[in-house]
């Protein structure tokens, strides 16, 4: 008789042919988005908030995306562009993960970089497969100690098939073995040629050439730069679906309509962001977007060009027109995609626009996802009215677009037209603003210094707008101590404005490049005078940690000050982006309004003043991390330019990208002539015409009071007299 322990153990050859027959079992027939639903689990560390079940309607958009990538959809490649905060990789890893379990075969992962690498592996792909035990019945653990186990770079499917997990910039990973099922993320972030042997795009594609047309290949991306943008040129290949809504508005008599949201239909007033619907000016709050997008529907929008040969080059085909903004309710049958059209109207309709054979491509935007916010959304947006090195990011991870080098100044004619024609006086701060930052260029024989005045945007949008007030020449040679001395005259120069008390300068910035000791000398003592030096990364700050410098002559160092790096290459843009809102200001057709982020000039400024503020330009023809370099003619001087940029940077670091409403209140009012009218300050009546007032995004923080600044050391001038006078002794 078997003890109890032997009677416990289970039927061995049971086990044995539950599991032969399971081996033989036919694979499970699910679309993407059914398995992802059914079976998917996001791991804790998977970086979402929503750790545990997958569940579609958290991103009701994704099925029909998920359902075309997968093997069992009859596409060969489907392209997708989108925003950040929408899911895009997620769905690309879901077809994935669909094919381990239901059509295993060789699969290649391309990366843009090793950190993406890790990323994608570790927290995609592992943290999955861990919450997930439906995965682990396909995929062979990385802790197996056979030969046949997976590792980080090559997964190993149950039965037949892998995934090999490469690098964009891995000539070697692309040209490994053949494979059937390609998934190439954030393509727009690959080098153009990787290992003498051409684009990895087309290198990850050849590894395909076997399947012949059973391969299937998923594009995945953020856009890049525009005339240059990878997923953009894909995109524009294929069908190009965009999702349209249905507007909510009952009371529309000429019948329910859709249209697809645009960037330009949305604005916000006193109760937030809204989007106004095109055909019926209905006002779209936030509240209904989760509803809306979950009955949307995808309208394939490519643009099919006409097939006569005698059309006009560009011309529409009359039989196969682009989609209106606006669809009604009757029509809609006729525009939708093919799986839009079994979803909205049932498996056995007839209709949706020809897609003339194009591969399936999608297009979508940060506002129709349920993961972001409109507020964050119109937040973003107009801290770019003040900073316009935030427009790249905005049009890239917001909008779902590329993003076009805007860089070029406007006209100087028109600038030194438009404001001659101001007549602003000279010397004066405006009655908008309160803070003063000047700065110092030095050349060979000369210095030259400008002044501006700067005032909080219209409905206190985080930033600034400024004006030049006064500007001027000291001619000197820089070792000379005659010429700072001068330079220092001009530090002890108060100006007023008809709201302000007598102020002197918050910061004033001296360029280093050139000269270096003598900056030292100068700045060393001097509170709120920076010595500065240049530079054209595109990532550095607008100014940067500082080091201490010697003012060393002679091998004797008579002083040390801080030197900041400068941050030209955003600086510009802001520059040149005020010079343009300046102009729409000055515009006869213009909106009669402050703008956000304006520059203005007094009337002194001649038109060799206006060619050196406009003098460099954006070079697409010369890079730098994937930036074009700043550029300007042999011959032209640009001092008027760096002017600008350092008291900019000046303003910056005192701190007015930092205040809110509440905090430029409160400096005008501590710099007001009269306290008694701090009440009437001037912003209510200059901004009553902009409707709303701006919520400050970053907390009240206000710049410290007006420093009177201390007088510099007593011995600064004497020992640039004894350097001149050749006695190097330090004090």
């Amino acid at each position: 008789m078997l003890s109890p322990a032997f009677e416990s153990l289970a039927n061995g050859a049971a086990v044995a042919m539950a599991a032969y027959a399971a081996a033989f079992e036919p694979p499970e027939e699910i679309t993407v988005s059914d398995w992802a639903e059914k079976y998917r689990f996001l791991g804790s560390e998977s970086g979402s908030r929503f750790v545990g079940k997958w569940r579609n309607a958290r991103t009701p958009y994704g099925r029909e995306i998920m359902d075309v990538c997968g093997l069992d959809h009859p596409s060969r490649s489907v392209r997708i562009r989108g925003s950040a905060q929408i899911a895009k990789s997620e769905f690309g890893a879901n077809a994935i993960f669909h094919m381990a379990c239901t059509d295993p075969r060789s699969t290649l992962v391309v990366l843009p970089s090793q950190e993406e690498f890790q990323k994608w592996n570790k927290v995609k792909f592992n943290t999955t497969v861990e919450a997930t035990p439906e995965l682990q019945k396909h995929i062979v653990g990385t802790r197996s100690r056979s030969e046949d186990g997976s590792t980080g770079a090559f997964k190993r499917l149950r039965g037949d098939g892998f995934i090999q997990l490469t690098t964009a910039s891995s000539s070697k990973g692309l040209q490994g073995l053949p494979v059937g099922f390609i998934l190439l993320e954030e393509i727009t972030e690959y080098d153009a040629d990787v290992g003498n042997r051409g684009d990895p795009v087309t290198q990850a594609r050849a590894r395909m050439l076997a399947q012949g047309d059973d391969g299937k290949e998923i594009l995945i991306s953020t856009p890049g730069m525009k005339g240059d943008c990878a997923i953009t040129e894909a995109v524009e290949e294929g069908d190009h679906r965009k999702l349209y809504v249905k507007c909510p508005n009952e009371e529309y008599g000429a019948g329910r309509h859709w249209h697809r949201w645009e960037f330009d239909q949305m604005n916000a007033d006193a109760d937030g962001p809204y989007f106004e619907c095109p055909e019926c000016g209905h006002k779209v709050r936030e509240q209904y977007k989760k509803a809306m997008v979950a009955e949307a529907v995808f309208v394939p929008c490519f643009h099919s060009p006409n097939p006569d040969p005698d059309a006009e080059p560009g011309a529409e085909n009359p039989d196969n027109p682009a989609p209106p903004l606006v669809i009604f309710d009757a029509d809609l049958i006729h525009w939708v995609s093919p799986e839009s059209l079994v979803r909205a109207f049932g498996p056995e309709a007839k209709g949706g626009r020809d897609t003339e054979g194009r591969h399936p491509s999608f297009d979508v935007w940060q506002a129709y996802s349920t993961l972001g916010s409109w507020t964050k959304l119109w937040e973003e947006y107009e801290k770019t009215q003040s900073d316009p090195s935030k427009l790249k990011p905005f049009y890239q991870q917001f909008l779902g677009q590329p993003y076009e080098v805007r860089g070029d100044a406007p006209d100087e004619e028109k600038l030194h037209e438009a404001w001659v024609n101001a007549g602003l006086e000279r010397g004066r701060i405006p009655d908008w603003a309160c803070i003063l930052t000047g700065f110092t260029d030095v050349q060979g024989n000369r210095l030259e210094w400008g002044v501006y005045a700067w005032g909080p945007n219209p409905g206190f949008i985080p930033g600034a707008r400024g004006r030049l007030i006064d500007h001027g020449v000291i001619d000197g040679d820089p070792e000379n101590a005659k010429t700072w001395s001068e330079m220092a005259q001009i530090l002890e120069r108060t100006y007023e404005g008809p709201r302000t008390v007598p102020l002197r300068f918050d910061r004033w910035g001296v360029d280093a490049g050139y000269k270096s000791p003598y900056v030292y000398l100068f700045c060393s003592g001097r509170p709120g005078v920076l010595a500065t030096k240049g530079t054209g990364d595109p990532d550095a700050p607008e100014l940067g940690t500082p080091k201490k410098m010697a003012a060393k002559f002679q091998n004797k160092v008579l002083a040390r000050a801080d030197l900041y790096p400068l941050g030209q290459y955003g600086l510009k843009k802001r520059i040149y982006f005020g010079l343009k809102q300046g102009l729409v200001e000055r515009s006869p057709d213009g909106p009669g309004e402050l703008q956000a982020g304006a520059l203005e000039f007094h009337a002194g400024c001649d038109l060799g003043f206006f060619k050196q503020i406009t003098a460099e330009h954006l070079n697409p023809r010369r890079m730098f991390k994937n930036q074009p370099v700043w550029d300007k003619p042999e011959h032209q001087a640009n001092e008027q330019l760096d002017i600008a940029v350092g008291a900019r940077a000046m303003a910056w670091n005192y701190g007015v990208d930092r205040l809110n409403e509440a905090g430029w209140r409160q400096l005008m009012a501590s710099r007001a002539k009269d306290p008694t009218l701090a009440a009437a300050l001037p912003f209510d009546a200059l901004w009553d015409a902009q409707g709303k007032t701006a919520e400050a995004i970053k907390p009240t923080k206000p710049a410290p009071a007006n420093p009177s600044p201390k007088k510099s050391k007593p011995s600064w001038l004497e020992r640039q007299a004894k350097l001149n006078r050749g006695e190097t002794g330090a004090e």
